[in-house]
């Protein structure tokens, strides 16, 4: 006959058992679940998702009588989209490789250096987009409405996100080779 074994009262049970002291049965401690790499890695995601995405929505919208509503995304002309469009894709590899997969901790610091860039684009064509709205004459600006696009500031959004994704590293999720 086998004899079962009764856990002490307000012992936790729901611990696999590990050898102990003779005569008693001692718990392995309980670990939580390391969620920072997956956040961050995640926020490194959505940065260049919001990056790539907001290439292609209007960076400065003008809306006149006569001609309408016209709009310039960042990929218009080959300006500074492409070169967001590109640091988003980068962007969007690398958040998606910290979710799924083990990456060395340099790939995982790339996020700060290219969110950063992407910000200072953002901003620079923030500045250049302000200047054209200002040289619209004061006689012509009753008829004329012009702005900042959305896609610019998604941009500059998404840089913040990935930049801040590439600030905590999940050691756990480190390729050390």
């Amino acid at each position: 006959m086998s004899e079962t074994i009764e856990p002490d009262p307000g012992q936790d049970v729901t611990r696999p058992p590990i050898a102990g002291p003779p005569g008693g049965v001692q718990f392995a401690p309980q670990q939580a679940p390391k969620k920072n790499g997956m956040t961050f890695g995640l926020l490194t995601l959505l940065g260049g998702g919001l990056v790539a995405v907001g290439s292609f929505l209007p960076w400065i919208t003008i809306t006149a009588p006569i001609l309408g509503t016209v709009s310039r995304n960042g990929i218009d002309g080959g300006g500074d989209g492409v070169v967001t469009l590109v640091l988003g894709s980068i962007l969007f590899a690398i958040g998606l490789a910290r979710v799924t997969a083990s990456v060395p901790g340099w790939l995982q610091r790339l996020p700060i250096a290219f969110g950063a860039l992407a910000g200072v684009i953002a901003l620079a064509d923030f500045g250049s987009v302000n200047e054209k709205l200002a040289e619209i004459s004061p006689s012509s600006s009753a008829y004329v409405a012009a702005s900042v696009g959305s896609g610019l500031y998604m941009v500059a959004i998404g840089a913040v996100f990935a930049t801040i994704g590439g600030l905590v590293t999940d050691q756990m999720k480190t390729n050390r080779s």
